[in-house]
């Protein structure tokens, strides 16, 4: 029996190869699509977020009834048609709850993570949105009460019945994406870099491997993503390559019902200004911790690093202030 009385019993490592763990609105979803199509891999159409409520035993069950021991060796890592496959999940907030990468660290050890960023502002933006069209007929507040913790007194993004809190998840705090990607434990973390860090969060070291991306990479006309479907294949240990962006289509997300855009937001209104102002400051924080210090290290990996670099750039510039 893999799992007892709600706890896990026996070693699970093998059961999970890679999680998409945030960032929430910055492609998470066109990855589950994206990857769960391919025949190499098995990812459910729906979120699983069961890490962050300390309940791996669904996790484990969820796997475990879905997949068969053809080797009667313990490991189910085969679908019923016979195709060995990489399991995989998405829970965008994991990267930024107190508990998700604890529970990943003492369960699934050798789980790989794929995590997502944009900039800032627009994350704003499009989180703020999405939260607003789900919300509907409710509102969210104002914008300029969503700067700081997304919870009060709590660095942590919250675990489950978010809906039921005043900011619906949606704060500028959680676009400190550099103090998520810090609690991996995979920078030397010296008092300078610590000075780019000042957050409350604990630190989960992990031994495994991060692909880090950034939104415009899933974008086909972006030179950023030519290598994407490569270095992805490559990063999960696929036999045949995916299929490439252009042939996929791309990141896209629609919001078909126009009554519940009535209290959509435009970053770019005067209204907005502030939040811009503390958002682009994350984000000149963030690109620089990144560029620095989380991609030298040998366990994260991104496509075409160059260009990355050059896109997190920008986060240090308001995307509504253009030169004429």
């Amino acid at each position: 029996e893999l799992v007892e009385d709600h706890e896990v019993k026996s070693d699970v490592s093998w059961m999970l190869d890679f999680a998409v763990i945030g960032n929430a609105k910055s492609g998470t979803t066109f990855l589950k699509n994206y990857l769960g199509k391919f025949d190499e891999i098995y990812m459910d159409p729906n979120e699983i977020c069961k890490m962050s409520n300390n309940r791996t035993d669904q996790v484990v069950e969820f796997f475990y009834d879905r997949l068969v021991d053809v080797d009667a060796k313990g490991r189910y890592d085969y679908t019923p048609d016979g195709r060995r496959i990489k399991t995989g999940l998405k829970c965008p907030k994991e990267v930024g709850t107190r508990d998700a990468l604890g529970n990943y660290a003492t369960h699934f050890p050798n789980t790989n993570f794929i995590v997502t960023v944009r900039h800032p502002v627009l994350w704003f933006q499009s989180f703020y949105n999405y939260r607003s069209y789900g919300a509907y007929p409710g509102r969210l507040p104002p914008t300029h009460d969503l700067v700081g913790s997304c919870v009060e007194d709590d660095p942590y993004t919250c675990p489950h019945g978010c809906g039921q809190i005043r900011t619906q998840n949606v704060c500028t705090n959680r676009a400190n994406f550099h103090h998520q990607l810090s609690r991996f434990g995979k920078t030397p973390m010296k008092k300078e870099e610590s000075e780019l860090l000042k957050h409350d969060m604990n630190i989960v070291p992990v031994k495994t491997k991060i692909f880090l991306a950034e939104l415009d990479q899933f974008m086909p006309d972006n030179e950023a993503s030519e290598r994407m479907a490569e270095d992805l294949s490559n990063f999960l240990g696929l036999e045949k390559q995916l299929p490439s962006l252009q042939e996929f289509g791309g990141h896209k997300r629609s919001y078909p019902d126009e009554e519940k855009r009535n209290y959509f937001i435009d970053i770019c209104d005067d209204e907005h200004r502030k939040v811009r102002e503390i958002l682009v400051d994350i984000g000149k924080e963030a690109a620089e911790w990144i560029g620095k210090y989380f991609v030298e290290s040998p366990d994260v990996v991104v496509s075409s690093k160059e260009l990355f670099l050059k896109l997190i750039e920008m986060w240090g510039h308001d995307p509504c202030i253009t030169d004429e």
